[in-house]
């Protein structure tokens, strides 16, 4: 040797390694493949014979450090693509990390090469070079920065965390990884790439998934740190990859999934959770949790605990097949809690199924089970669940101990919301055209034989209730302004106009709570009508279209429209006869009336068909006093829908709904002269359903007639 304080420094040609033996003192030789030497400050400064770096993939072997490596010159990579090797089959030693990039330029990789010895590492990384363990091969990890937080990191032999936390971009390799230090842990996912770690994790530490990427582990681990997955996704592909571990925490935007049925302890949910998963411990959801392996999937999640109180409700998204029985975990998600529910949680439903949705028997789907104790108020849907092409929706129905010691949480079938407002629209609009369109003021009451004209304005308000015993509960509330003028044309018969203007509302009562159908309706009929002092008879015969507008108790849904018009023929006869028994006046009267306006197309729910009920018939005794001032009355009537209610269809599904059956009508008025021709006049009735309908009702009205 040139200088006995030189070992060597050998450069190979091509796929040979140079190895770099670390000197006593502050220089180095570096032997080229001719054999001469050269002290040079870097790889760049090679004399004359001698090979430089080739711009191919090489390798720098590093194979003890006896004094610091900051004492070496530069050593040049150049291509950027070369290796730098910490090889520890002389010795074990420590490499100082600081070095990369200050002595050793552009290298891409660092690789750990077996040997029986470790390699430890010390300093602060600089950069964030990609770094390889070889199978067989042992890193040690002493301090909380020597690999860069970016560095794609590779482990075929094994990884010892031995002091403090480690960042590193990403893990993978089918190596072992050991977190040897309880409370500290190994974060990896930093460069957003998607790995996979096929190796095992063992130890006291825990595991922190950050970045945008994908982590998958694929083996049983064994470490008992804590998990965290801080962004993007962590995947479990086998199912004792995590089981171990104390504690899982999902943080909000991340999600945990798996691709077999896994395990875990305690989790608290603030993201997504999938997963065919069983939970050894309490479940804290304020995120959203999925069973099945991924979007779409079927499968079940068992907590072996309670749910415990969040900071909001949680929301579980569960697959479910709306054509096929209930069988959970099969047909639909399933959520298995054998402890008690300490938090509400929503419940959104995507439905899995290819064909329409059918009608649900029993209970419905059962979608969660509940050991412990629980309410029906923690429990609600998170959207409408509708099944396209049907009548169908699909609502909660909490059953308490339905096995006998567990409660249970079911999706059952009902009629749509909108199928509901088609039946409420049809009942209601004939209620309005009842109470508004079919008053008494049409019978002739000329004070005078040779009044030639006759004209009327009313003012009423009306309320008209059903309950579910009429096939539908709705309550609606209507005022309504009406009126009418005829022309005598001698020997008692009269030719005119009625009609007016009608709105209600209508409080409706469907499967998913209460909805509201506001309507505007008008009418307008043609009057003929012929009378002597002891008998009379009128007929109408005209138009009525109501517009109406539907808010449903959840969100609309397909298949339907918030709006409907409904309109057709309308028309009425009625005849009578007066006796005269001073002081009173009697008069018996028969009238029918015909109704048959329909929302046709223009329904809320598409594909409906409608059978009304047309023609209802009502008699009436009415008494009045035959004074020369205020001239009260009061009437009874019986009425009756002949055609026994309304009808709204779907496929196989109908509802009916009779709410103009039987009633019973006490009324009371007055008339009172206020000058030559003209008259005031008021009255008020109630009315209430002799059948088992639950129908009642009330009107209150009063205007003017005018003779001339």
């Amino acid at each position: 040797m040139e200088d006995a304080r030189i070992r060597a420094f050998s450069r190979l040609l091509g796929s040979k390694i140079q190895t770099l033996i670390l000197p006593a003192v502050a220089s180095v030789a570096l032997f080229a493949a001719t054999g001469s030497a050269h002290a040079t400050p870097n790889c760049q400064n090679l004399g004359a014979g001698d090979t430089p770096f080739t711009g191919g993939a090489d390798t720098c072997q590093i194979t003890s450090a006896s004094i610091p490596i900051t004492l070496l010159p530069p050593v040049d990579a150049l291509a950027g693509s070369d290796t730098l090797q910490l090889d520890g089959t002389t010795a074990a030693f420590t490499f100082d990390v600081s070095t990369i990039g200050s002595v050793f330029l552009n290298f891409e990789t660092v690789e750990v090469s077996a040997s029986a010895n470790p390699v430890t590492l010390s300093g602060t990384a600089a950069n964030s070079l990609a770094w390889i363990v070889d199978a067989l091969g042992t890193l040690n990890v002493a301090g909380p920065n020597n690999i860069g937080d970016a560095s794609a990191v590779t482990v075929n032999g094994t990884l010892n965390l031995t002091v403090d936390n480690e960042t590193i971009g990403s893990l993978a390799g089918s190596g072992s990884v050991n977190l040897n230090v309880a409370a500290k842990a190994l974060t990896t996912g930093g460069n957003n790439a998607s790995t996979t770690f096929s190796g095992t994790i063992a130890g006291l530490g825990g595991l922190t998934k950050a970045g945008a990427g994908n982590f998958t582990l694929s083996n049983n681990n064994g470490y008992t740190g804590a998990t965290l997955v801080n962004g993007g996704i962590l995947t479990i592909a086998d199912a004792g990859a995590i089981d171990n571990s104390i504690s899982v925490t999902v943080a909000a935007g991340a999600t945990l999934t798996g691709t077999v049925a896994y395990t875990t302890k305690t989790l608290t949910n603030h993201g997504f959770v999938f997963g065919n998963l069983t939970v050894n411990g309490n479940l804290a959801n304020d995120g959203k949790f999925s069973p099945g392996n991924g979007a779409g999937a079927i499968g079940s999640i068992t907590v072996n605990g309670d749910v415990a109180a969040a900071a909001s409700p949680g929301t579980a998204v569960m697959e479910v097949n709306v054509n096929l029985p209930s069988s959970p975990g099969v047909n639909s998600d399933f959520v298995h809690i054998t402890g008690a529910m300490g938090a509400g949680s929503f419940i959104a439903i995507n439905q899995t199924n290819v064909l329409p949705g059918v009608a649900t028997t029993g209970n419905g789907i059962l979608l969660w089970k509940i050991d412990g104790t629980s309410t029906a108020g923690q429990f609600a849907l998170a959207g409408p669940v509708v099944s396209a092409g049907t009548p169908y929706q699909y609502l909660l129905n909490y059953v308490t101990d339905y096995t006998g010691t567990s409660d249970g949480v079911f999706l059952k079938s009902g009629l749509r919301q909108e199928f509901y407002g088609d039946a409420a629209l049809l009942s209601g609009e004939q209620a309005v055209i009842r109470s508004c369109f079919r008053s008494d003021q049409r019978v002739p009451d000329s004070p005078h034989a040779r009044d030639h004209v006759r004209a009327w304005a009313e003012v009423e308000t009306a309320s008209f209730k059903t309950d579910v015993k009429s096939g539908l509960r709705m309550d609606e509330k209507m005022n309504c302004v009406t009126g009418g003028i005829d022309l005598g044309l001698g020997e008692g018969v009269r030719f005119g106009v009625v009609g007016g203007y009608g709105g209600s509302s209508i409080d409706i009562g469907t499967p998913g709570g209460t909805g509201t159908l506001d309507g505007t309706t008008t009418a307008i009929e043609g009057l003929f009508s012929m009378g002597t002092p002891q008998y009379f008879f009128n007929v109408t015969a005209g138009y009525a279209s109501t517009d109406w507008t539907f808010a449903g108790p959840v969100a609309a849904a397909i298949d339907a429209t918030n709006n409907a018009t409904q309109k057709g023929i309308i028309g009425s006869a009625q005849a009578g006869t007066t006796v005269n028994l001073t002081p009173f006046r009697f008069k018996f009267i028969a009238a029918v009336n015909y109704d048959h306006t329909t929302c046709g197309k223009n329904c809320l729910l598409n594909g409906t068909s409608e059978s009304t009920g047309i023609v209802d018939a009502k008699g009436t005794i009415r008494v009045e006093a035959m004074t020369h001032q205020i001239n009260p009355y009061v009437a009874v009537s019986f009425s009756d829908d002949l055609a026994h209610g309304d009808t709204v269809s779907y496929g196989s599904e109908s509802l009916t709904v009779d709410t103009a059956h039987d009633l019973l009508t006490l009324s009371g008025g007055f008339n009172a002269p206020l000058d030559e021709g003209v008259l005031l006049f008021g009255d008020a009735s109630v009315l209430n359903g002799l059948g088992n309908t639950g129908t009642t009702g009330y009107s209150v009205a009063g205007g003017l007639k005018a003779y001339w």
